[in-house]
């Protein structure tokens, strides 16, 4: 009985083992399985990320078609537009040509018809050409006779061109006359006003108006308290710090012998002092009338003689009638003669209303005295009208140096005419060249070399020539000049105005 449970559980361990051993192969199938399917899982897995990827590639392929489809309907849209576009051109054009046609048919006609005109003038021009060519042998002897009349006549115009040239010479001579006696006239009254001998001067707009000139014999001087650098504080009582050269010295000029109180700080010995002085008009001052009275004798002589050589002129131009080209260049001539010969007399008129005003003693501001100062205007404007026309030559024979200006004086019937002892380059802007160590600029102490030319007189002088310039500087010896300066300083550029007396050089001895 033992044995048989011994056998039994024998059979059963043996079942058991055989049991085990079978489940042991079954889990190491079990694990195989388990691993093959790990790798399959994993394989899935990168189809998976794959098929993600490859489905937003699709995804994005078919939006660009999306987008392609849509620009397509688009563009079938516009062919659609164009091509009723183009039917409608087509239809124009077809109308176009069919009236191009029409047109061509109609142009074709009228070419007919003047060809056939052409045909028959052809035939006129050849029956007229043999009257043409007789005429042509009775119009060549002629022609040889009219040549030989405009010779001579062009020998006359060349006459009347050199007469007329020497005439343009004269009245240029008289250009300058008039406008010298123009320019005394204009300065007449500014020299009917007298002042105290001095010429002020003021370095920046902040800095006093100091003395920096005495002219030597004046009131100034003969007072001897009055000195060069002296500070001008007051005139008349009127305190002068805030006003500038040009009001003070509107101030001291006044009428000849009326008193002039002047207040100033002396520059040296740094204490003020007051004194009154009589105005006075420098020696050798004329109101200008000698000069009128001199331009009445020799400068109206020439004018009439030139209006009596034009008169000439215009009787040899209306000698031929017969060479109409010659005779037309001494008609033009005649005419320019006749304009400069209606301003000439016109000049006449006025010089004698302003011989009339000189020689009148009437106040300064009658009615006299207006008129005239009108005409002297009128005057200025007609003579460089007069210049420009029949003084183009004269030009030439007043040739300024490249640096001009000098202080050399000159008598004329005003007085003697002087400078300021300064020279300035020619072209403009104006440069100070150099100036008189002892001249009048020199003395100033305020102008340098290089310095710029701004204004004369408070009259710009920017686009003036040199001549003008000159004209502008030069005066009667004693007579007073503003001018007023550029200068640049540590690249900041500034201006500063002179008043200059003007006189004559003096000689150094060297």
């Amino acid at each position: 009985m033992l044995e048989q449970e011994v056998d039994l559980i024998a059979r059963q361990y043996h079942e058991e083992r055989s049991c085990f051993s079978t489940g042991q192969k079954n889990l190491e199938d079990a694990n195989a399985r388990c691993e093959e399917l790990t790798a399959r899982c994993e394989r899935l897995e990168d189809l998976l990320r794959v098929s993600d990827a490859a489905k937003r590639e699709l995804e994005a392929q078919v939006n660009a078609k999306e987008e392609k489809v849509e620009a397509l309907a688009k563009e079938i849209e516009n062919a659609k537009s164009l091509a009723k576009k183009l039917a409608s051109s087509h239809k124009e054009g077809n109308q176009a040509v069919r009236q191009l046609e029409s047109d061509k048919a109609g142009a074709e006609e009228k070419l007919n018809k003047l060809q056939a005109e052409y045909e028959e003038l052809q035939k006129e021009a050849s029956s007229r050409q043999a009257g043409l060519e007789a005429e042509v042998e009775s119009l060549g002897g002629k022609l040889s006779r009219l040549e030989a009349h405009c010779e001579e006549t062009e020998q006359q115009l060349r006459e009347s061109h050199d007469k007329f040239s020497r005439v343009s010479l004269d009245l240029g001579e008289t250009m300058k006359a008039l406008t010298s006696l123009h320019a005394t006239i204009a300065e007449a009254e500014e020299r009917a006003l007298g002042g105290i001998g001095v010429a002020i001067s003021q370095g920046q707009e902040e800095e006093p108006v100091k003395i920096c000139q005495i002219a030597p014999g004046s009131p100034a001087a003969e007072s001897e308290r009055v000195k060069a650098g002296d500070v001008i504080l007051s005139l008349d009582g009127i305190q002068v710090a805030q006003l500038g050269v040009r009001r003070i010295r509107q101030m001291i000029k006044g009428p000849v012998g009326s008193p002039l109180t002047i207040k100033c700080r002396a520059g040296d010995r740094d204490e003020e002092y007051q004194v009154t002085l009589q105005r006075y008009i420098p020696t050798g001052d004329t109101s200008g009338q000698q000069a009128v009275e001199l331009m009445s004798k020799s400068g109206c002589e020439t004018v009439k003689k030139l209006v009596k050589e034009m008169e000439a002129l215009r009787e040899l131009a209306l000698q031929d009638d017969t060479a109409a080209g010659a005779r037309h260049g001494l008609l033009a001539l005649t005419a320019e003669q006749e304009s400069l010969k209606h301003k000439i007399q016109l000049c006449l008129q006025l010089l004698e209303g302003t011989k009339t005003w000189l020689h009148a003693s009437h106040p300064k501001d009658s009615e006299i005295a207006r008129r005239a100062a009108l005409e002297n205007s009128e005057l200025l404007r007609i003579l460089q009208d007069v210049s420009s026309e029949a003084a183009e030559g004269d030009e030439a024979r007043s040739v300024v140096s490249d640096t001009s200006l000098t202080s050399a004086a000159t008598n004329t019937s005003a007085g003697r005419m002087c400078g300021v002892g300064m020279r300035v380059t020619n072209s403009t802007p104006h440069r100070v060249v150099s100036f008189l160590p002892h001249g009048p600029v020199g003395r100033s102490g305020q102008v340098k070399v290089g310095d710029f030319l701004v204004a004369i007189d408070g009259e710009s002088i920017v686009n003036k020539s040199i001549k003008e310039v000159r004209r502008m500087m030069t005066g009667v010896e004693g007579s007073e000049v503003e001018i007023k300066f550029a200068s640049t300083k540590n690249g900041e550029q500034s201006t500063y105005s002179v008043t200059i007396v003007r006189e004559q050089p003096v000689a150094t001895g060297k």
